[in-house]
């Protein structure tokens, strides 16, 4: 095989594993193919004689009628899977041909009519298909659901006077005391305003403001002022409260959030927590590893201890970050999770949680594993080595992962009774400020959080209209550098070189 041949092979092997390895990336599949196909093309007279002797035996061309076959069929399943507009191709969760199953039910928890006014005119591109949409809807809700179709450029102001919602591919979702715009409208936007129209009253969540929290009405990057908005589209209501020595929890909340407390909370104010979870309470509690703020007696009932060290992860974690920036995407099954479809969750220096028998029969409570580390992590126990960046670890020393970086406990031997307690542990502060909120999984996590621990379910999904976070591990991290910096450039050398010597020949 000549070095024309072996670069087209290298090229077409340097496609697949770059559209593995980085699909975010189209440069990383085109490039090597069309390196391939160009020297594919100049292949010498060699390969090609070769190719058409072994076409003349019938093994020859039955293997190569295979080749081509196999090729016809990936070509024409890529088709139909690129043809998205096609309702008969469309397999995405969403379903153009049928409501989700999850639509259904919830559509049967309707309990009062909703006017859905889409504005999209007949001549867009999506006009057909959200008729065909609603039409389900209807049908899958008969008197509950009235859909009128407003063509925004030339009826929004003469149907509202005031023009609302002028933009294309909008919608206003009301109903008595409700109403919601949604954009764009899909199947996932218009459930998602259907759950919140469910919701109960606008409740309040009181983020505890003591020590060193974390606070809502902060804005900068270590503030929750964007997880204090989204709550607030959820019909929840977050304020900062200050608890003063000796002063009563607010018996209004609806759940108490503590977002990393810098200085111990002290024997009173966890009795109080304690007993307020004993109550019915709902407390979430975001720690920081390496501080004293909770002390173990305060885990104890729960048979939970905090673990000493930080979790570190080389393999799964954030480019450009470290070790210590760990990455959760393997969820337990819980409803708190199951929104989250696997998405990455950033965990900056986190810690960890253990269980313990000591103390596990003084509370009535059911704990669960909400979020793991992956198995290449492991609990580091030398703070100085890994100050230093130079963090290994050690057999007989660090605790090997998976590890434990959320947990979630429920009150009570009644299951599904709202009335009885329940609390989120997070060995992290930081995944909830401001700074890494942006990340998709960060924020759905945080949402998904507060729903469950004030309706004890899972969190309806958020739109994706912001786009996703690109988030990329180390390999995911090297790629990137290598295959720009060193790969391409040689590649393209070997192109410039190649040719030379052709024209110089």
């Amino acid at each position: 095989m000549s070095f024309k041949a072996v670069i087209a092979a290298a090229g077409l092997i340097l496609a697949l594993f770059g559209h593995l390895a980085a699909p975010q990336f189209p440069g990383f599949t085109v490039l090597p193919l069309a390196a391939a196909l160009f020297f594919a093309v100049l292949a010498g007279k060699r390969e090609r004689q070769a190719l058409w002797a072994r076409s003349r035996s019938l093994a020859g061309r039955a293997k190569l009628k295979l080749a081509a076959l196999s090729l016809i069929c990936l070509g024409l399943a890529l088709a139909a899977g690129a043809l998205s507009f096609l309702p008969a191709y469309d397999l995405s969760p969403g379903r153009k041909l049928g409501l989700a199953p999850e639509t259904v039910a919830l559509l049967k928890r309707l309990d009062r009519k909703v006017a859905v006014s889409v504005h999209l005119g007949p001549q867009h591109p999506r006009a057909a298909l959200a008729r065909e949409m609603m039409n389900k809807y209807r049908q899958a809700a008969p008197g509950f659901l009235e859909f009128s179709f407003i063509n925004p450029q030339t009826e929004t102001a003469a149907v509202n006077k005031t023009a609302r919602l002028v933009a294309p591919d909008t919608a206003a979702v009301e109903a008595e005391g409700f109403r919601e715009n949604i954009s764009p409208v899909t199947e996932e936007s218009l459930n998602a305003a259907l759950t919140r129209l469910l919701l109960p009253a606008d409740r309040l969540v009181y983020f505890i403001s003591t020590f060193g929290e974390k606070m809502v009405q902060d804005q900068g990057p270590g503030g929750l002022s964007r997880w204090a908005e989204d709550l607030a589209s959820r019909r929840v209501a977050a304020l900062d409260y200050y608890w003063a020595d000796g002063t009563p929890l607010p018996a209004e909340a609806a759940a108490l959030v503590l977002v990393g407390p810098r200085a111990p909370l002290g024997e009173w104010r966890e009795e109080r927590l304690l007993n307020y979870l004993k109550g019915g309470g709902k407390v979430l509690l975001m720690v920081d590893p390496l501080t004293v703020a909770v002390s173990a007696d305060f885990w104890r009932p729960f048979g939970l201890k905090q673990a000493d060290g930080l979790v570190v992860d080389p393999e799964k974690n954030m480019a450009g970050t470290g070790d210590g920036f760990v990455v959760s995407q393997d969820y337990p099954t819980h409803p708190l999770t199951a929104s989250l479809g696997g998405r990455p969750v950033v965990w900056p220096l986190a810690g960890a949680f253990e269980t313990t028998e000591e103390g596990r029969t003084e509370l009535p409570v059911v704990i669960y594993a909400a979020a793991v580390s992956s198995s290449s992590s492991w609990l580091e126990t030398d703070a100085a080595s890994f100050a230093a960046g130079e963090a290994r670890y050690q057999k007989d020393i660090d605790r090997p992962g998976p590890l434990v970086l959320a947990v979630a406990g429920e009150m009570g031997a009644a299951a599904g009774d709202d009335r009885r307690g329940r609390f989120l542990a997070l060995a992290d502060s930081d995944l909830a400020a401001n700074s890494f909120h942006g990340f998709n999984g960060n924020r759905e996590f945080c949402l998904a959080a507060l729903t469950w621990l004030l309706d004890g379910r899972e969190a309806p999904p958020l739109t994706r209209d912001e786009g996703q976070s690109l988030l990329l591990g180390r390999a995911g991290g090297r790629l990137v550098f290598w295959l720009p910096v060193f790969v391409w450039p040689l590649l393209a050398l070997s192109v410039w070189f190649f040719i030379y010597r052709r024209t110089r020949g």
